[in-house]
């Protein structure tokens, strides 16, 4: 404890000695860099997270948009946004407020939580909440947080049906 107590005090402290002093293996935390903490954040998302550039084109694609969507990450990067989860009645205005943005530099929809509806690979389409962020780097790019409301929804469903039930 002396030894421990005049580390502190002098600011030199010897990590491996105090953790065998204790019984504990000496552990050295791995840094990482920038890049491979933002990869290991998205993966760790139980949300799908969707990176896109202004053009529309995916630029990432985490493991939870794989379980959601069907398309593997290799499948999905380089390919429009419109074109792999935007059903085709909506593609239009999802074109149209891309080209607004490119354009004023402004967009709705940015920043909000938003109910909508997804398109999975197999068709399917899927009630999800959608929040778009757009990220600061030298490009526009936005990166997109989307929670499957499927179970929602069913469950509000049986939720309503069992209130109409009791009531007659």
């Amino acid at each position: 404890r002396i030894g421990e107590r005049t580390e502190q005090i002098e600011g030199r402290p010897d990590a491996k000695r105090a953790a065998r002093r204790r019984g504990m293996p000496h552990r050295r935390m791995k840094r990482w860099s920038e890049e491979e903490a933002e990869v290991r954040l998205l993966e760790a998302s139980l949300e799908a997270v969707v990176g896109m550039d202004e053009h529309g084109h995916i630029r990432e694609w985490n493991t939870a948009a794989e379980a959601m969507f069907g398309w593997t990450r290799r499948e999905a990067l380089g390919r429009t946004v419109a074109e792999t989860i935007v059903p085709p009645r909506l593609r239009e205005a999802h074109e149209e407020a891309l080209s607004r943005y490119r354009t004023t530099r402004q967009a709705r929809i940015l920043g909000r939580r938003v109910a909508i509806t997804a398109l999975h690979k197999d068709g399917r389409e899927l009630p999800v909440e959608l929040r778009i962020t757009p990220i600061a780097s030298g490009a526009s790019r936005f990166i997109a947080f989307i929670t499957d409301l499927t179970e929602v929804k069913r469950l509000e469903t049986m939720h309503k049906a069992s209130l109409a039930s009791s009531e007659s």
